[in-house]
């Protein structure tokens, strides 16, 4: 059985309690039996683009979850035309059946990053870890995902990456000719992943008072783990 569920409340005068993430959604359908969950999205996050967007983070269950437009949601339940004004709560009775639906999934690889020319904008190179690209690694392994860029502050060719189970990443910006942006591309220079693993949210960078460069990383898991550039 699937339960849907809409993110948010944001903007709905019926709901004034606070957003919370999906996977706090998720968790209290895993506890109330439900198999798997369909998220939507709520109507102002429909105007702002009308992509699938249905927040992210805190899961901590083995739950089947996908995201879809606040217009399907719309025709899954044959409600009107999704139009603003929008009125609330939806003219929908909690526990009314849906239409049928049947969910695939295609492995498109984890998050990476990319590296742009900063005059004509135009894409030289990504960066990802092996894991990201391997589809042996896209369940069970934790998020193989970059979160957050940090730039070294004394050296900006280099940058570190925090990437959640993939642990700390350095990568530097190299280039065969450095007057032809062309010739440039990313390459992973170093980084840390703990025997036990990590999950690393954050990263930020600071030059000490003996001149290094100090790394900051933190684990959801642990808390804070500093590095120093060597």
């Amino acid at each position: 059985t699937i339960i849907v569920l809409q993110r948010g409340p944001v903007g709905d005068p019926s709901a004034p309690e606070e957003a919370c993430f999906p996977g706090d959604k998720a968790h209290e359908a895993a506890l109330a039996g439900w198999d798997a969950v369909l998220f939507v999205n709520h109507h102002r996050g429909e105007a702002a683009g009308g992509e699938p967007f249905c927040g992210s983070g805190a899961f901590v269950d083995e739950i089947v979850a996908v995201c879809t437009t606040h217009e399907a949601f719309h025709a899954l339940f044959g409600l009107e035309p999704l139009d603003a004004p929008w009125t609330y709560p939806e003219d929908l009775a909690i526990g009314t059946i849906g239409a049928e639906i049947e969910v695939g999934s295609i492995f498109d690889g984890w998050g990476y990053v990319w590296l742009i020319d900063a005059e004509t904008l135009e894409p030289l190179d990504t960066f990802a870890i092996p894991e990201a690209h391997d589809p042996a690694f896209a369940f069970g392994f934790g998020d193989l995902s970059v979160h957050e860029v940090a730039v070294d502050p004394q050296d900006p060719s280099l940058a570190y990456l925090s990437y959640y189970a993939g642990g700390l990443r350095a990568i530097q910006i190299q280039c065969a000719d450095p007057e032809d942006t062309s010739t440039c591309e990313l390459v992973e220079v170093g980084g840390y992943l703990d025997p036990e693993g990590n999950d690393f949210w954050g990263v930020e960078t600071f030059v000490g008072d003996d001149g290094m460069t100090y790394i900051l990383a933190s684990d959801r898991d642990s808390g804070l783990w500093i590095f120093r550039d060597p």
